[in-house]
């Protein structure tokens, strides 16, 4: 008798997200980055009101191809995604709005009447294994930002900037209430970006977050130059903590940063316990770092702003 049809085996890495085929630049990234802003993610109707974010936001941000109800599944996985170890695995709808800071500015000025100094200065602080320990998972950026061509620009005027969001978190063995302010005395605060890259995958695999590894996460934050990003967002945040907070202890109250790959964040059924669950990067540069960057970008070759 002649063979029946053949069933494909199913694919274990055909996991691929709502997000996952949308399309991508910056229009996109505008996009998502618009309704996280608005959005509360512990408050009710969580679904209804994303969508209803996404088809206001879409007129502002208009796109083919980008169905409202699909981008707001993709966007519900993201505020369903536990952060791993950054947050004690709690999920941007856990937090909530009570406890984030939406589009932090900040202006930075760079140099100082006695000089200013040149980017290539905060390449040579990756050397530093008092600052960048050798297993920090972005230990070598250094080389990347060294060998760049921007490594000569000097580092006169203003540098302008805004982090995505600045969440406010729980002390250490606190659990804290969902969707309940924190109190300021006792919280740890982690910078938030939000990334709307793919990841280079191998023909015919889907973009899901099998793709979104701590590695393929790394090469793709040096490859774009986003530990540069992240350790000036880390400076206007730290300047500004202090400035804000009478007792600032940035050893126990500068919890990191956390860059989230959306694209991978498949929501609360991803691996548990995970550090770095996928689609989501994280780095905890020490303090020694962001206050040398904070000095080298004063001007100061020694002391000065941290």
């Amino acid at each position: 008798a002649p063979a029946g049809p053949r069933t494909a085996a199913p694919d274990p890495h055909d996991d691929a997200t709502p997000l996952s085929t949308l399309p991508g630049g910056t229009q996109f990234g505008s996009l998502v980055h618009s309704v996280l802003e608005v959005v509360d993610p512990a408050g009710p109707r969580l679904a209804e009101r994303t969508t209803a974010a996404v088809t206001r936001m879409l007129t502002r941000w208009p796109m083919a191809g980008v169905p409202a109800e699909r981008l707001a599944r993709g966007l519900l996985a993201v505020m369903d995604t536990p952060l791993g170890e950054l947050t004690a695995w709690a999920s941007l709808r856990r937090i909530g709005a009570a406890n984030r800071l939406a589009e932090l500015d900040f202006d930075l000025p760079l140099g100082s009447a006695s000089g200013s100094r040149e980017l290539g200065a905060i390449a040579e602080l990756w050397g530093d294994r008092s600052l960048v320990p050798s297993d920090d998972p972005l230990v070598d950026y250094g080389g990347a930002l060294a060998a760049s061509g921007a490594a000569h620009a000097a580092l006169r005027g203003f540098l302008t900037g805004s982090i995505d969001a600045v969440l406010r978190l729980p002390g250490p063995g606190a659990a804290g209430e969902p969707g309940r302010p924190v109190p300021s005395g006792t919280a740890r605060y982690a910078l938030i970006d939000y990334k709307t890259n793919r990841i280079p995958t191998r023909p015919h695999e889907s973009l899901g977050p099998h793709v979104y590894t701590p590695a393929a996460m790394t090469r793709a934050m040096i490859e774009a130059h986003y530990p540069l990003q992240a350790l000036l967002y880390c400076v206007g945040l730290h300047r500004y903590l202090r400035w804000r907070l009478p007792d600032y202890d940035p050893e126990r109250q500068f919890a990191g940063v956390g860059y989230l790959f959306v694209r991978g964040m498949a929501g609360p059924d991803g691996p548990a316990g995970t550090a770095m669950p996928p689609g989501v990067f994280t780095w905890h540069p020490r303090i020694g770092l962001v206050e040398a960057a904070s000095r080298v970008l004063s001007g100061s070759r020694t002391g000065g702003a941290r």
